[in-house]
């Protein structure tokens, strides 16, 4: 957008004028500080979409966790479970939660790749849709759980973050 002075200024042929004219055409503090708010809010899209989607890639790593390694030591020790016979009473319902996340991972990765090629409200719906279900899940482990509240925190805290950028970028946008 340009001063309405622009195309009469623009006319004149003199140097002085020309000098003013280059004045007058030039942005205004409003439009600078609109495009800089704009780049503010793309990087931080970026950011967001980053942290929802490292929060997704975590959620794959605990459904490889639930489904598929339920009753090895290590897992069994991440869990909190104590006995082989606790991991296998549990298998199958590991089994089902661990899908869960995998596709609470799937939708924000699906989001933020539709983001990321040009389709902001179809990947921003997608990327809060599945983050804010991951922080729903870890809010209810938390209050549930309360020797699992690590865990929770853990699990809250990139999805949360990502949900808080996000939003500031739809703000600033």
């Amino acid at each position: 957008m340009t001063s309405p002075w622009c195309s009469r200024r623009g006319l004149i042929r003199s140097t002085v004028a020309l000098r003013a004219s280059k004045r007058w055409c030039s942005e205004t503090p409003a439009q600078k500080m609109y495009k800089r708010y704009r780049k503010d809010s793309t990087v931080l899209g970026i950011i967001g979409s980053l942290l929802v989607l490292t929060a997704g890639a975590l959620h794959g790593i605990i459904f490889v966790l639930e489904s598929f390694m339920w009753t090895k030591k290590s897992t069994m020790k991440v869990f909190s479970i104590s006995t082989l016979e606790e991991a296998e009473a549990t298998r199958e319902m590991a089994f089902n939660q661990g899908f869960y996340n995998l596709f609470l991972g799937i939708i924000v990765a699906v989001g933020a790749i539709a983001y990321f090629f040009g389709s902001s409200t179809t990947g921003l719906t997608l990327m809060f849709a599945g983050s804010i279900s991951m922080t729903l899940a870890a809010a209810v482990l938390f209050i549930s759980s309360p020797e699992k509240r690590s865990a929770a925190l853990k699990q809250m805290t990139l999805p949360l973050l990502g949900i808080i950028i996000l939003a500031l970028s739809l703000i600033l946008m």
